[in-house]
C-alpha cells in the first residue's frame, strides 16, 4: 500500500488458540498450533520458489522503467532515485521472507469469519479468502515496516489535478483524510506517487497466491 501515513497491526495478548476453523464451512477441526504451523509452512515452502520468482519479476519491471527513464531524460533523475528505493523495499521484503518462513512461529491468534480465516503467528498474517470461485492466500508480514520516500514536484496543477481525479474515482481511498493506493502494478505504484509531492509512506500489504497466479500488492 502507497500511503501518506501506515500502520501495524498488533495482536492482542489472549491465549493462544487450538482450534482452527475448517474455512468456508461450519466445520471445526481441533488442531494443535504446532500441526497447525506446520502445514502453514509446508505450503509456504512448496511455493517459496515461485514467489521469490515473483519478486524478482516485480524488481525486473522497476528496473526497465529506471532504463528508461535514465535514457530519455536526465532531469528525471530524482524518480530514479524513487525507483531505486523501491527496488531495495522490494529486496528487503524478500529477505525477510526466505529468514523466517524457515523459522518455528507460536501462533498467537486465529480469527475466521464466513469468508476469510485469518492466522497470526510472530512474523506473518495469513489471511485464507473465499472468491467466487477458489479462494486466495494473502501473506502480510510483521515486524516489518515501510519506508518514506521523498517525492519532487514534477508536475504543475493543470498537469496533475486530472490524473488526481481519475485515480479517486477508481484505486484510490482514503485513511483519516489521507489519500492511499493499493495495488499489484509497479507502474500505478510509481505513477500514483508522483502525484503526491512531499513524503509517501509504500508498504508491502501482502503477497497473494491462487492456483494460478502470485502477485505482489504493496
Amino acid at each position: 500500500m502507497i500511503s501518506i501515513t501506515g500502520s501495524l497491526y498488533s495482536p492482542e495478548n489472549n491465549k493462544a488458540s487450538k482450534m482452527l476453523i475448517k474455512p468456508f464451512n461450519n466445520t471445526i477441526v481441533t488442531l494443535n498450533e504446532e500441526k497447525i504451523t506446520e502445514e502453514i509452512i509446508k505450503r509456504l515452502n512448496l511455493n517459496l520458489d515461485n514467489i521469490i520468482n515473483t519478486f524478482n519479476k516485480y524488481k525486473n519491471e522497476l528496473w526497465r522503467y529506471r532504463l528508461n527513464i535514465n535514457a530519455r531524460n536526465s532531469q528525471l533523475q530524482q524518480v530514479s532515485e524513487i525507483i531505486n528505493d523501491i527496488l531495495q523495499y522490494l529486496n528487503d521484503g524478500m529477505n525477510f521472507l526466505i529468514k523466517h518462513i524457515e523459522e518455528r512461529s507460536n501462533i498467537l491468534q486465529i480469527k475466521y469469519s464466513n469468508t476469510v480465516v485469518s492466522i497470526y503467528t510472530e512474523n506473518f498474517v495469513f489471511r485464507e479468502q473465499k472468491l467466487r470461485k477458489g479462494s486466495i492466500l494473502k501473506i502480510s508480514f510483521r515486524g516489518f515496516g515501510g519506508v518514506d520516500l521523498s517525492v519532487p514536484a514534477l508536475f504543475n496543477d493543470n498537469e496533475i489535478i486530472p490524473i488526481r481525479y481519475g485515480f479517486a474515482h477508481s484505486d484510490e481511498g482514503r485513511i483519516k483524510c489521507y489519500p492511499y493506493m493499493a495495488s499489484t502494478q509497479p507502474w500505478q505504484w510509481l505513477i500514483w506517487s508522483l502525484l503526491y509531492p512531499g513524503s509517501i509512506h509504500i508498504t508491502l500489504q501482502s503477497i497473494n497466491l491462487n492456483k494460478t497466479n502470485i502477485t505482489l500488492t504493496m
